[in-house]
């Protein structure tokens, strides 16, 4: 019983850390934090534990065509352009949405 207990406890303790970010832990300077070993809720021991990076994604609408792929390729980003002229129309994630770097931002002209 006490065993399940200590399980128990350190299963909420790594969830609390994980949710507040908050732990004696590194970080790899490109946003991800690294935990030493986490506990699964098995009681075996896991690791590394990684958070994923994300980054919110430029306003690009109304900008030219070349103008949004060096703003979204300096922000690590991939770009896909459909339709003809030269002003950004719309942009599919929006402005501001919080995603993976590298995910494929799409252009409307």
């Amino acid at each position: 019983m006490r065993g399940d207990k200590l399980k128990q406890f350190l299963f909420v303790l790594l969830a609390v850390i994980l949710m507040t970010g908050s732990a004696v832990c590194q970080d790899d300077n490109k946003g991800r934090v690294n935990l030493p070993r986490a506990v699964g809720s098995d009681g075996d021991v896991k690791g590394p534990v990684q958070s994923q990076r994300r980054v919110g994604v430029p306003n690009v609408v109304g900008k030219t065509l070349a103008e949004a792929i060096t703003i979204l390729d300096s922000a690590e980003f991939k770009v896909k352009s459909t339709g003809s002229g030269n002003k950004i129309k719309s942009q599919n994630p929006a402005a501001n949405a919080l995603v993976s770097p590298g995910t494929t931002v799409t252009l409307t002209r």
